[in-house]
């Protein structure tokens, strides 16, 4: 529960970062939603992985905590990634190329193409 409220908070958090950049923040929102589920899933697989492999029969023996920290772990780095790229000016800073003035001189083939 506490986990859903906080994806509620952060999915608001990016929306309003976005809207105050003047972008669309429903992709956004919904790249962070996936990756934190993914994330938690990847993890949480990982976590079964890395309890079964300590112990083949520790699935049987409880609650899975390693599964379940391995879970969260997951989550928090998918949902970090999702906020870095929603908070990150990725499409803003386009290399920008020097036009030939009057000052630069060709050389090389094409120029010898057009003597």
């Amino acid at each position: 529960m506490l986990e859903i409220i906080l994806v509620v908070a952060i999915s608001q958090k990016i929306a309003a970062m976005l809207n105050a950049k003047g972008r669309s923040a429903v992709g956004y929102v919904i790249l962070f939603v996936a990756l934190w589920v993914g994330g938690e899933i990847m993890g949480a697989v990982i976590g079964v992985i890395i309890t079964i492999a300590s112990n083949p029969n520790a699935m049987d023996a409880g609650f899975p905590w390693m599964a379940w920290v391995c879970g969260l772990v997951g989550a928090a780095i998918g949902g970090g990634i999702g906020y870095a790229i929603a908070a990150g000016d990725w499409g803003r800073h386009r290399v920008r190329h020097r036009r030939c003035g009057p000052r630069h001189r060709e050389t090389g083939i094409a120029a010898a193409a057009r003597s």
